[in-house]
């Protein structure tokens, strides 16, 4: 198979890669010249074999399977970044009896010749992907193996439970010392300390992976667009002192200490709109409330606490939130008690006319989303849907188990659930899995991965 391992587009250097049995036939083919030594870079005149014309002049390099990144033999040839080029080395390769690369495919054969695990395979692309320094070394650490490190480990703790279970089936006698010393029971209880550990960190993984969405809202005139242009750093949405300015939300990409972010600045929410318009951007806000990961709930610090400041603060209650109090380069007028803000609600007060502070809300915001930036910096996280699921089916497969000890029952049905969760765990890293969930995985990659 063949393609282009880097992206589309014009640029300095643009990468064919070929992996497959007959890559180095193919690349005799196109060059006219032996197959370099492995793992040597040489500059060779790639031509059309039908032709004989002269594509570009490339420098060639030769992986010997299984010591490539598919674990087959690979070329990676490497030309001038135009993409006219690079189609012209596929069509040549392809004369030679290669076939175009479908998407993922070259990471599904490192997969399938046991070079990447399946939680590695998905951080390649997580990797591609990255768009931030904190989702960048997340990714990496999933790529060099920690998720499966750290599943591997707990599987471990309950195969060896399972091992004490079917001995027990195997040999009657040692049912009541199972039951006795709680010792299964133990390691099923560690093994689920453990999954949820991992759980814990499934929101910032995923946060990192895709991004967080962020709603800044609140009833009209407090500044919402204000907070906006202030997290941009630069004048995006229309500020005005007419309340109602904002009938539509603005959504803008932004990173905040290391986090990638959409933002999402909503019209003012009142009991009573002006009119049909309004209306309706009122009742997208909501809908965007409802959506977000994370909400900046905007009051005016200079003025009272209103009615419509309470009605719009229902809408957040009981969701993740922030209350920003802003204009602080004015008087302070606004009593917060007559908000039912419980004093767990985090409160931070800014200027987003003067930038006070902004930093701390940055702060706030980072760790509302992903906790303490040390932690995930060091921490393996869970990377996506599938891992989150996997583990949870895991840990409740474990929660029956050990309710099952707990009530007397018999070895053979509890070791049932004892294998269910074994299962789930190394499905993370494709110890057991079905084509259908390759080919959901792989689908997403980019041609030349």
């Amino acid at each position: 198979m063949v393609a282009p391992a880097t992206p589309p587009g014009r640029g300095g250097v643009g990468v064919v890669r070929i992996s497959g049995p007959d890559s180095a036939r193919i690349l005799r083919a196109l060059t006219g010249r032996p197959v370099p030594p492995e793992r040597r870079v040489v500059l060779r005149s790639v031509k059309a074999p039908s032709t004989g014309e002269t594509i570009d002049r490339c420098l060639v390099c030769f992986f010997r399977g299984p010591a490539s990144y598919t674990g087959e033999d690979v070329v990676e040839i490497s030309a001038h970044g135009n993409p006219l080029i690079l189609k012209k080395i596929c069509e040549a390769a392809l004369e030679e009896g290669a076939r175009m690369a479908q998407p993922g495919e070259f990471t599904r054969r490192a997969f399938l010749n046991g070079k990447l695990d399946l939680s590695q395979a998905e951080a390649v692309a997580e990797l591609v992907e990255a768009s931030s320094d904190l989702s960048l070394q997340a990714a990496m650490r999933r790529l060099d193996g920690g998720l499966r490190e750290e599943t591997e480990a707990i599987r471990e703790i309950i195969l060896e439970a399972l091992v004490h279970l079917e001995s027990a089936v195997d040999f009657p006698e040692e049912e009541l010392e199972i039951y006795e010393d709680g010792q299964v029971a133990e390691g099923l209880r560690d093994a689920c300390e453990k999954i949820e550990k991992l759980l814990a960190t499934a929101r910032a993984g995923r946060i990192l992976t895709e991004g967080a969405r962020v709603t800044i809202c609140g009833r009209p005139n407090v500044g919402k667009s204000s907070l906006l242009n202030a997290l941009l750093k630069e004048e995006r949405a229309i500020v005005s002192k007419t309340p109602g300015t904002t009938r539509d939300f603005i959504s803008e990409t932004l990173t905040l200490r290391g986090v990638p972010i959409r933002v999402i600045d909503t019209a003012g929410i009142r009991r009573e709109w002006g009119d049909a318009v309004e209306k309706e951007g009122i009742l997208r806000s909501s809908r965007e409330i409802e959506s977000a990961d994370l909400i900046l709930f905007v009051v005016d610090g200079s003025q009272e606490i209103t009615d419509d400041d309470r009605y719009a603060y229902e809408k957040v209650r009981g969701k993740e939130h922030i209350v920003v109090v802003n204009k602080t380069d004015l008087p302070r007028v606004a009593d917060l008690t007559s908000l039912p803000i419980g004093d767990e609600r985090g409160k931070v007060f800014v200027s987003a006319r003067t930038g006070e502070g902004m930093e701390r809300l940055e702060e706030a915001v980072s760790a509302a989303l992903v906790g303490d930036e040390k932690g995930v910096r060091g921490d393996v996280l869970v990377g996506n849907m599938r891992q989150k699921e996997l583990l949870e089916k895991g840990r409740e497969a474990l929660h029956r188990a050990i309710e099952g000890l707990q009530e007397g029952r018999s070895p053979e049905f509890v070791s049932l659930d004892v294998r269910e969760a074994a299962e789930a765990l190394g499905e993370i890293v494709g110890r057991v899995t079905t084509e259908d969930v390759l080919e959901r995985i792989f689908s997403t990659f980019c041609i030349g991965k």
